[in-house]
């Protein structure tokens, strides 16, 4: 212990003699092993940074959002992680969200919004700090952990619980090679840890998930996805350039943005389109390579556009003439709970799908049982959109299903009792 203290002592003198550059020198001639330990002794170096952190993280709130899943914020999805975070701190709580240098390129923290900070938690000695200062602090902590983290452990989830913090686990996809390619078997085990211990909360984001569940689980809850309503009632009167060709060639136009993978239909699709009857817009990443081995876009009435960032989604939804999910049917898409589902309704777009389970909860929604079918649910949905019934229909299942409705049943199932 001595020496760490003697050696981090030398860094600081070093760097108040020759700033960081001398930690660089220390790191170019191999005397500091890889870029996490530069980075952890950089921090140790800099107490101020540390002193900063501190005095925001003990001022009074109503509870401090603890998300510390290493997951991109300005990756190209906006997910469940990024909306919950935003409700904490627009409900007056401290949000500490973990990031992704190589997409955000936050070494530390960064600021992103009032009382919303990212934080480099692939740091080990920063994610640390923050949680004993959390604990230290006063304020209640709740502790998201989703499914899909791979970094929260099972003694990291008992050393919250020993502190004091209120742990939820969002179940929020089935454990699928289509999504995580190699699942690690501690991930399976620690998902059975937090099942068989009822001081964890659960929020299962679909029906399916929550039939895997034992009957009579406490502290659990169902809590699908949901939609930023203002975000999505932005309407763009100009026709966005990409879409401009596409709109001039006269037939309805039927839109899809997410993710490009192997659970879209892609014969549904080419089905939909060798009728001549639509022209289909796809936006979103290729997430698995399927696309391209599909050959889907050598039919000449479907278009990809490519991703598009999450602010200008709105302007290209609004010339949607009907939206679609075009899901296979299988054990993954009958457990997902689509955010894009919840997107189409309130930027008050028909909506026509596969007959996925969480789907048929919502009567929005027209659900086809076959191709024919949904070529057919695609032409009696042409008029919806100018429909005022159905727009009062979509109104109110959107007001039910927004972030912030979804952020109520959180905050106040966990941090009330």
């Amino acid at each position: 212990m001595k020496n760490i203290v003697h050696n981090i002592q030398r860094i600081r003198f070093g760097m108040q003699r020759h700033g960081i550059n001398f930690l660089e020198l220390l790191l170019r001639r191999g005397w500091l092993h890889g870029r996490k330990i530069y980075d952890e002794l950089l921090l140790l170096a800099c107490p101020r940074r540390l002193r900063y952190l501190q005095e925001l993280i003990e001022q009074q709130y109503p509870f401090i959002d603890i998300c510390f899943q290493p997951m991109g914020w300005k990756a190209p999805l906006v997910q469940r992680r990024q909306h919950i975070s935003i409700q904490a701190a627009q409900r007056g709580g401290l949000a500490l969200s973990g990031s992704l240098m190589h997409i955000d390129g936050v070494r530390f923290w960064e600021k992103q919004a009032e009382r919303l900070y990212l934080v480099n938690t692939q740091n080990t000695v920063l994610s640390r700090f923050l949680l004993h200062v959390a604990q230290k602090s006063g304020n209640r902590c709740l502790v998201r952990i989703q499914s899909t983290d791979f970094l929260t452990t099972i003694p990291d989830i008992k050393r919250f619980h020993h502190e004091g913090m209120t742990i939820l686990y969002e179940y929020i996809d089935p454990f699928s090679p289509l999504i995580s390619v190699n699942i690690p078997d501690w991930l399976l085990q620690r998902h059975s840890f937090i099942i068989e211990n009822d001081w964890i909360y659960i929020a299962v984001t679909s029906r399916q998930l929550w039939n895997e569940i034992p009957a009579g689980r406490k502290r659990c809850f169902l809590s699908p996805n949901g939609v930023d309503i203002a975000h999505w009632k932005r309407e763009g009167t100009v026709i966005p350039e990409k879409l401009i060709p596409i709109v001039g060639k006269g037939k309805p136009l039927v839109g899809y943005h997410g993710a490009l993978a192997a659970w879209l239909d892609y014969d549904l699709l080419k089905y939909i389109a060798a009728s001549n009857k639509f022209s289909i817009v796809l936006i979103g990443d290729c997430y698995d390579g399927s696309l391209k081995y599909s050959r889907l876009l050598d039919n000449e009435n479907i278009y990809y556009i490519g991703h598009v960032i999450y602010a200008d989604l709105p302007r290209y939804a609004h010339f949607y003439d009907i939206a679609i999910i075009p899901f296979l049917k299988n054990h993954l898409t009958d457990a997902v709970s689509p955010i894009k589902l919840f997107e189409y309704m309130a930027a008050g777009l028909p909506i026509v799908t596969t007959d996925i389970e969480e789907c048929k909860f919502y009567k929005g929604c027209d659900i086809a049982y076959s191709y024919n079918d949904f070529l057919e649910k695609l032409q009696s949905s042409i008029f919806k959109k100018n429909d005022k019934s159905y727009q009062n229909l979509l109104q109110v299942e959107t007001l039910e299903n927004s972030w912030d409705a979804r952020a109520d049943t959180i905050f106040k199932t966990c941090l009330t009792a």
